[in-house]
């Protein structure tokens, strides 16, 4: 019996497959769309004209003659649409704009000064206003917002859960958005996640299939977490391989550390190596959870590289850490961030391109493992 072929679904395909090339070549004819897809060159030129006149693709100019006439160079609209990336970090709001080549075309700092819903979304939603009044362009060209926070996406409720900005978890903050700005989609990301998808896409690290990245909060705020990136997808952990993670260490006091006075960890490495009694608790604490937990995460996830980030992000630590592995026959790649403040920003562009173009890219998602 012979399958009915389904032209629609073909056309939408091969638009796909189109889209794909354009993104990827950036300056292409139609001839070459051709070529690099195997699409016929009736079609290419039709599903092109439809692109140029949803504005997804415009013409950029002219390219050079083989004998005939020049042909038409396309390119993908960069400024079809933007994102806005909202960042909630130690009292600071981020804001970024950015269109669909990933650019930050604008960004604003605001500080936060309470921990009150409404004033924390009126903020979000002003510095938003103020950037748009800013470019001159309309609220329907916004695709979406994204707010990073420290927290966790509790998947019994299906709600994220705000660490540090605690008023946030008394209402459903989408909900809130959309009742000011409408018909515009509201993502909630852990910042931890955000931070190692950019530091795995926007640094040397793509080189490596597997990284982990270890954070503190830099001001002694939070607990310590860590995330991972296998080959360009987030991993959430099972609760099993967490168990093992507790059974096997124990957990320092993070906010004990700064009730000695040591806000910067090379005031307590420098005490510590001073043989200075009040830092030896703090700094051995401190360093043995590190070194067990590096061991934990190499025996059971195995990464090409780990990342530093945040209040260990010292190369004198890094060294220390890498000494005490190696030591105990355990061989392991340890680096600073290479991105510095924005790696969240940049891991949820990725975010947020993925999002976009899942239609025509479905190469990015959060995966579930157990190592």
């Amino acid at each position: 019996m012979k399958m009915a072929f389904n032209s629609k679904v073909s056309k939408e395909l091969n638009t796909e497959l189109i889209l794909k090339c354009i993104r990827a070549n950036d300056e292409i004819s139609k001839v070459d769309i051709s070529k690099l897809t195997g699409i016929s060159l009736p079609s290419v030129s039709t599903i092109v004209d439809e692109l140029l006149s949803k504005q997804l693709v415009v013409k950029i100019g002219t390219g050079e003659s083989t004998g005939g006439r020049k042909p038409v160079l396309y390119s993908y609209n960069k400024n079809y649409g933007y994102f806005v990336i909202a960042s909630l970090e130690n009292n600071l709001l981020k804001l970024r704009l950015i269109n669909l080549y990933g650019e930050i075309i604008l960004n604003d700092n605001i500080d936060i000064k309470c921990d009150n819903y409404e004033e924390l979304t009126f903020l979000i939603i002003s510095g938003l206003t103020r950037m748009v009044n800013i470019k001159g362009i309309f609220f329907d060209k916004i695709l979406s917002i994204y707010i990073i926070a420290e927290g966790y996406q509790d998947y019994n409720s299906d709600k994220f859960i705000f660490n540090r900005y605690k008023s946030l978890n008394e209402i459903n903050i989408s909900d809130f958005i959309n009742s000011k700005l409408p018909d515009i989609p509201v993502k909630i990301l852990s910042n931890i996640n955000m931070m190692a998808l950019g530091e795995w896409y926007k640094s040397n690290n793509k080189k490596y299939k597997r990284l982990v990245l270890i954070n503190i909060d830099r001001n002694l705020n939070d607990d310590i977490c860590f995330s991972i990136v296998n080959d360009g997808n987030l991993i959430n952990p099972s609760q099993g391989y967490l168990g093992k993670i507790r059974k096997n260490i124990i957990f320092p006091d993070i906010k004990a550390i700064k009730s000695h006075g040591y806000e910067e960890i090379g005031k307590l490495i420098r005490e510590f190596n001073s043989n200075k009694q009040r830092a030896l608790n703090p700094f051995l604490d401190l360093f043995n959870f590190i070194t067990e937990l590096v061991s934990n995460i190499q025996y059971f996830i195995d990464p090409d590289i780990i990342i530093f980030t945040g209040y260990i992000e010292h190369q004198a630590f890094i060294d220390m850490v890498k000494m005490r592995i190696k030591n105990e026959g355990i061989i392991t790649n340890i680096q600073k961030s290479s991105l510095g403040d924005e790696m969240a920003i940049y891991g949820c562009m990725e975010i947020a391109l993925s999002d976009f173009f899942e239609k025509h890219n479905n190469d990015l998602k959060i995966r579930n493992a157990d190592f």
